[in-house]
């Protein structure tokens, strides 16, 4: 009788199968604990984790909008919970410092979800580190599609050599929560800019020559000075970027309908394009403020 043999490759699809097998049973968020959990490491190749503690306030607060993030999700990226007051030595090895706390786990490390504790905040922040860091489109309509996908973010647009291309892919690897990434192929010039705010685009201040030594830091300057715009939309999407900039002053505009009660988002919108010459002016009025005074239109959703 020949001698039963399980090799590296048996194991992985073992795992997988045993992953796919189980995701079809288990609810969007499943719990894992100190028996399961190494498995799990296994079986997923992306896995998001909410360290919670059940007498926690903000767990309890927080556990809804993450099942909310889960179940959108569901089929692309796992999620699971931990009671990190019983999984000490798993909560350790993440270096949770407070409850609650996510962390997105793949290619064999991970990395903690900063943004607001919101359902689409957190699925549009997953969605930007498991998909293509750029996206590559081939015709300028296809890169107009792109641009109205991309919500409230800032957006890094490229054109031109194959050379720029890789140099946009290392940027956009590394930064891809400062916005969306695109790459126009098959045009002649080589150009990089940013579009924010309200359809507002600028355009690097230096010649984009592949052969220059310093272009690549050029670039990753030049991006994250402009990202965020004079005028634009904050929301529960983008609002950790307007906490995090370091900005020394933030004047907020909130529209409202004729009887004085906030208006819908869409109308927000159409409002502060009406207005926004006069609004990106006001930020020229504060030359006191080192850094440039940030002029934001809040979504009230109704």
């Amino acid at each position: 009788m020949p001698k039963s043999k399980c090799n590296g490759r048996t194991l992985l699809l073992a795992f997988a199968l045993l992953a796919r097998a189980w995701s079809r049973h288990q609810e969007a968020l499943f719990p894992l604990d100190g028996r399961n959990f190494t498995w799990a490491m296994r079986a997923y190749p992306r896995m998001m984790l909410f360290f919670y503690a059940p007498w926690c306030g903000h767990s309890r607060g927080v556990e809804p909008e993450v099942k909310k993030a889960a179940e959108l999700l569901q089929g692309n990226v796992a999620f699971a919970k931990i009671d990190a007051s019983l999984e000490v030595e798993v909560a350790e090895e993440f270096g949770l410092s407070a409850y609650p706390g996510l962390f997105l786990v793949q290619k064999g490390g991970f990395e903690e979800f900063g943004g607001r504790r919101a359902g689409a905040a957190i699925v549009d922040w997953v969605r930007s580190k498991v998909g293509p860091a750029l996206e590559v489109v081939n015709r300028t309509d296809q890169l107009q599609e792109a641009f109205e996908r991309r919500g409230v973010h800032s957006a890094v647009v490229a054109s031109g050599s194959t050379g720029l291309q890789e140099i946009l892919t290392r940027i956009a690897e590394k930064n891809r929560d400062w916005g969306r990434f695109y790459f126009l192929k098959d045009t002649d010039a080589n150009q990089v800019s940013v579009l924010r705010g309200l359809s507002e685009f600028v355009d690097a201040p230096f010649e984009v020559d592949i052969d220059r030594q310093a272009l690549e830091p050029d670039i990753l300057s030049f991006i994250q000075a402009e990202k965020l715009p004079v005028l634009g939309e904050i929301s529960e999407e983008n609002f950790y970027h307007y906490e995090t900039s370091g900005a020394e002053a933030l004047l907020w505009v909130i529209f409202a309908n004729n009887t004085g009660l906030p208006c819908w988002a869409d109308q927000c919108r159409q409002q502060a394009q009406e207005h926004q010459k006069s609004l990106r002016s006001i930020a020229t009025e504060f030359p006191q403020i080192k850094v440039r005074t940030k002029c934001v239109v809040e979504k009230v959703l109704g």
